[in-house]
C-alpha cells in the first residue's frame, strides 16, 4: 500500500470547491466534493482547512483514503497508527501512518483501503462517530451526512 500526504497546495482547489455559498460559521458539517475523479466525504468546518475525518475516493481501481486528526499527543512523521471508528455495536478498524502537510501543520492518520462498500457501512444508522487513535478519542455527529454520504457512495461505488 502507498501512503501519501495531500499537500496543502493539492488540497486547496477541493477547499474551494467545499466552500460552496451557505456554509459558514465555525460548525463542521458533512459535505460532499468532487473535483475530477476524485470524491471526498468530508466532517469539517467548511470555508477552512479545519477537518476531523474524510473518505477519499480515486484511482484505477479505486482506493478510499480515511484521513483523521483524532491522533495522540507525541507522534513521528510516517509512524504506524491504527484508527478504530465505532457507531454503536459496529466497530471498524484501520492500519494506517501518521502524516503532515508542513512542519507547521498539525500531524493526522491516514489510511488507504480498497473501494468497497463497506468501509461506509460505519457511517450508516447511529447518531455519532467514535473516533479513538492510541488512547485519543473524539465523537462526531452523524447528523446531516445522509445526503453526502448518499453522493459519495454513488460517484465512488457507482450505485
Amino acid at each position: 500500500t502507498e501512503i501519501y500526504t495531500l499537500s496543502l497546495h493539492d488540497a486547496l482547489p477541493i477547499f474551494f470547491l467545499w466552500c460552496a455559498p451557505g456554509h459558514g460559521g465555525d460548525r463542521q458539517t458533512w459535505d460532499f466534493v468532487k473535483s475530477g475523479d476524485m470524491v471526498q466525504l468530508v466532517y469539517g468546518v467548511p470555508e477552512s482547512d479545519v477537518v476531523t475525518v474524510l473518505f477519499r475516493c480515486e484511482g484505477s481501481p479505486k482506493r478510499i483514503e480515511i484521513v483523521s486528526t483524532v491522533v495522540p499527543a507525541k507522534l513521528r512523521m510516517g509512524q504506524s497508527a491504527q484508527t478504530v471508528l465505532r457507531n454503536g455495536r459496529k466497530m471498524a478498524g484501520y492500519d494506517g501512518k501518521i502524516g503532515r502537510d508542513s512542519i507547521d501543520a498539525p500531524f493526522h492518520f491516514q489510511a488507504e483501503v480498497p473501494a468497497e462498500a463497506q468501509v461506509t457501512e460505519i457511517l450508516k444508522g447511529g447518531s455519532s462517530l467514535a473516533i479513538g487513535a492510541a488512547g485519543k478519542k473524539q465523537r462526531i455527529p452523524l447528523r446531516g451526512i445522509s445526503v453526502p454520504l448518499a453522493q459519495f457512495e454513488t460517484q465512488c461505488f457507482g450505485r
